[in-house]
């Protein structure tokens, strides 16, 4: 059996100590407004509806109740894999083993980038597709992309991700948020380079 590389065994201790009884926000299908960290899509854009905070309580993302709208069937994990403009992103997370650790109970935020995202950074590193889903630097790349509970598009800021940085202004844009029964997925339109990395 091969070993785990250091930094996937970090991304898998912080995503499992994390993980308490909180579960995600609602969100809808469309896009979420979304300062400082992410940039809002040139779309109107739908507000969360959030009850726990619609009056001004200071109740977060990562503290409100559990709920998850009628319509949502699949875990974060799952979203990525069925949609296909993530298809990139998808054989990411199972080159680096998280895809059965995401489906597991959560609740988690996937900041998920497109094929279009991929395909810049994999151009601008000089690599195939098949290069970068092989390079040690994979599980850095993809933890830059989770972070601890479920965090609406508008809380993103300053937030770290569970690689260690906190997510910075203007980094990518929320193109939309897909609900999961564990967490949420927000679609961006950038591949989040750690710092330290070439890109």
């Amino acid at each position: 059996m091969r070993a785990l590389p250091p930094a996937l065994v970090v991304v898998l201790a912080l995503l499992a100590g994390g993980c308490g009884d909180d579960g995600p926000r609602p969100a809808t299908s469309g896009a979420t407004p979304a300062p400082a960290a992410v940039t809002p899509a040139d779309e109107p854009e739908t507000a969360v509806d959030d009850p726990a905070t619609a009056d001004g309580d200071a109740t977060t993302a990562e503290t409100a109740a559990p709920s998850a709208p009628a319509d949502v069937t699949g875990t974060v994990v799952g979203v990525v894999e069925a949609d296909p403009e993530l298809s990139t992103f998808a054989a990411a997370l199972a080159a680096v083993g998280l895809d059965e650790t995401l489906a597991g109970a959560g609740p988690y935020t996937v900041l998920a980038p497109t094929d279009a995202a991929f395909a810049r950074v994999i151009d601008d590193l000089g690599l195939t597709r098949d290069a970068l889903l092989a390079s040690p630097d994979l599980a850095a790349i993809v933890a830059r992309h989770l972070l601890q509970g479920a965090v609406a598009a508008d809380d993103l800021a300053g937030r770290p991700t569970v690689q260690g940085t906190p997510l910075r202004p203007g980094e990518a844009t929320v193109v939309r948020d897909v609900a999961a029964t564990n967490g949420i997925v927000h679609v961006v339109d950038a591949v989040l380079v750690p710092p330290g990395l070439p890109g």
